[in-house]
């Protein structure tokens, strides 16, 4: 019996399909940066320090959060302890606000390079500005 045949031609479009579904956001910025101006290279760095930042201080805000409820299930929290960590927990807290204030300036910086970059079509400014959106989620 001969093995069923195959349309090589539906399978190397859905492989492709595929594969532009699972690329990255980063993926795609990173493809795109190299082909773009110098100035928009370097807001999009900007970008991503900024998320970076954000992300770092969230983490930090988890750990602390953390800390405050173990040491309530353990009923060890006392003055000595409660009041530091209520304090670094407002700071953390004021640190993500700016960053997140950081965060939508570079990117309204990026969206406006991204309007202006020349010779970028009308899609590939929607696919990099799509990325950027997915990588602020």
């Amino acid at each position: 019996m001969a093995p069923p045949a195959v349309d090589t031609s539906s399978t190397v479009t859905s492989v492709a399909a595929s594969t532009a579904i699972a690329s990255s956001p980063i993926d795609i910025l990173s493809d795109y940066v190299h082909h773009s101006s110098q100035s928009f290279g370097t807001l999009l760095n900007g970008y991503l320090q900024s998320l970076d930042m954000l992300s770092s201080y969230r983490q930090r805000e988890a750990s602390l959060l953390a800390r405050l409820e173990q040491q309530q299930d353990a009923n060890a929290l006392d003055e000595d302890t409660y009041l530091p960590l209520k304090d670094s927990l407002k700071i953390v807290r004021l640190h993500i606000g700016q960053a997140k204030k950081l965060e939508a300036k570079t990117f309204l910086k990026c969206f406006e390079a991204i309007k202006n970059e020349p010779g970028w079509s009308q899609e590939k400014k929607i696919s990099v500005l799509q990325a950027l959106l997915a990588l602020g989620e």
